[in-house]
């Protein structure tokens, strides 16, 4: 929960540094959670990876998204960010 808070903190303070919020999000996914947080986590280091133009890693927790939920909401959009990633 540590990590989360300080990422927040790094974002409300207007913190430039862009690698140090995405090391962050990344070490999130890492922890135990349940499994709607853990969802949540990954979909949350997807969008900051693609972001930040770390395809590779953008699209490892897409992966992992959609082992999670092959057949959900956001499933379109999964597949769409993992498309992009590779396109590039």
């Amino acid at each position: 929960m540590r990590i989360e808070l300080e990422r927040k903190r790094l974002t409300a303070a207007g913190s430039t540094d862009n690698t140090r919020m995405t090391e962050l999000c990344c070490y999130m996914t890492l922890c135990s959670m349940d499994l709607g947080h853990k969802f949540l986590a990954y979909k949350n280091a997807m969008n900051l990876n693609y972001k930040m133009n770390n395809f590779i890693t953008a699209a490892n927790f897409a992966r992992l998204i959609l082992e999670m939920e092959p057949t959900g909401v956001s499933f379109m959009r999964i597949i769409y960010y993992v498309d992009l990633c590779f396109q590039t």
